[in-house]
């Protein structure tokens, strides 16, 4: 992977909310009335900034890189409506998150997906929001082609367009002209680093996240409609299709509270920390590995209840933010616990049973071979009914009997490292 120091990441643009809602309308306005603020400033905490589209049944699509680190989250249509919203999916690895609107019905049109290969060559367009507390809330559009249908590196996840894109307009989608979502724009070469590190200036060199890595995402959740795609019937000029989008974009606010106006607590002294009451869930379906070395009777609950056995165990030692353990469950009994966590009154149930604050549910699907398996992690929080979540393709190793359990302790600990939720946003 390319030096960090060498492109940067375009969402992050840390500016408050107020200063959003009360942008002026004509440039000629002076920017020290913005309240733009440096999101490091001491005492105030950070918010970080996108852009997001509805892709169906009520979930907005962004970057990862926009929501990691915060719980608190709100959409702004071009209207400057604000919708509060939770995270049901996130994908470190590719640098997707899954959004889901608490009034989805409030959501603008969705987008569809495209269905066809990328074409170097192809013209493709964004809509989003850079800087907008300088530029304005209102949306903004720019147009290309795709340069290459690698990224850096010949990163196969990657398509590099001429798209210009600034910091907010990521997570933004990447459009063909047949009016279908290619790719979510994520990032961007720039240009004075990369003249520093290398004495050569490179322009306009920039990145987005192809639109089949997505769908994995989007198939984890039950019932899901997405829009279909257009293809070449959907062809038209660009006026005609920025004028059909224009208002399906919305800005991501990651680290606001809309009940209390304000930003998270981020900084300043630190609150006392608590552990947080906590059941554990597992699901393990048998690999190839698995049937060789389990008795093939009640092979899911012998594999779920030591997988559960593995998660609790790991809780007791982990050293970041302390966790107590109410019980487990494992097992068929687990299994009506895994997939979205919308309406899912099961969850309720077990919550309201144990008294719990989380829920944290492991879902291992049988191996795709004897040394490999994906694994779903997802931390439920009780009172908001929100979760967030992980997918990890975990390699056995040597010492291994059950799941993985040396890499799986690994995962573990990097999905808790991630998500840095604070004892104070369970309330």
């Amino acid at each position: 992977m390319q030096s960090p120091r060498s492109f940067a990441f375009c969402g992050a643009a840390a500016l408050y909310l107020a200063a959003v809602l009360s942008a002026p309308a004509s440039a000629g306005e002076g920017l020290a009335g913005l309240g733009v603020r440096n999101s490091a400033q001491a005492g105030e905490g950070s918010l970080s900034m996108g852009t997001g589209w509805p892709v169906g049944s009520g979930y907005v699509v962004t970057n990862f890189h926009v929501i990691a680190n915060h719980v608190n989250f709100a959409l702004m249509r071009t209207d400057r409506t604000l919708l509060k919203a939770h995270v049901v999916y996130a994908d470190r690895a590719n640098d997707l998150a899954l959004l889901r609107a608490e009034k989805p019905g409030k959501l603008p049109p969705a987008l569809p997906l495209a269905d066809q290969g990328d074409a170097v060559g192809q013209s493709v367009f964004t809509i989003g929001y850079p800087q907008p507390a300088i530029m304005g809330a209102a949306p903004k559009l720019s147009t290309g082609v795709i340069n290459a249908v690698t990224g850096i590196r010949d990163d196969p996840r990657m398509l590099q367009t001429s798209v210009t894109i600034h910091p907010g307009n990521s997570g933004g989608p990447l459009i063909n002209m047949n009016g279908d979502v290619v790719g979510v724009v994520s990032q961007y070469l720039d240009a004075q680093k990369m003249y520093k590190y290398t004495g050569e200036s490179t322009q306009n060199v920039n990145y987005a996240v192809k639109i089949d890595y997505l769908r994995p995402m989007l198939a984890l959740i039950r019932g899901f409609k997405g829009i279909e795609a257009r293809g070449p019937k959907g062809r038209t000029s660009l006026e005609n299709l920025s004028r059909r989008y224009m208002d399906s974009t919305l800005i991501v606010f990651a680290g606001y509270r809309m009940d209390e106006g304000r930003g998270e607590a981020g900084s300043g002294p630190a609150r006392r920390r608590q552990s947080r009451r906590v059941v554990v869930a597992a699901y393990a379906e048998p690999g190839n590995y698995d049937l060789d070395n389990y008795p093939k009777a009640n092979q899911v609950e012998t594999l779920s209840k030591a997988a559960s056995a593995m998660v609790v165990e790991f809780l007791k030692r982990y050293r970041g933010t302390p966790y107590r353990v109410l019980g487990a469950v494992w097992g068929h009994s687990a299994e009506a616990l895994i997939g979205s966590a919308d309406d899912n009154m099961a969850r309720r149930r077990l919550c309201r049973k144990e008294r719990a604050q989380f829920l944290l549910i492991v879902d291992s699907p049988q191996g795709f071979d004897g040394s490999n398996r994906i694994v779903h992690i997802g931390l439920y929080n009780c009172a908001k009914h929100t979760q967030y979540a992980h997918s990890y393709n975990v390699f056995r190793r040597g010492p291994d009997k059950f799941g993985y359990e040396v890499e799986m302790r690994r995962k573990l600990n990097k999905f808790l490292a991630d998500m840095r939720l604070e004892i104070g946003d369970a309330r």
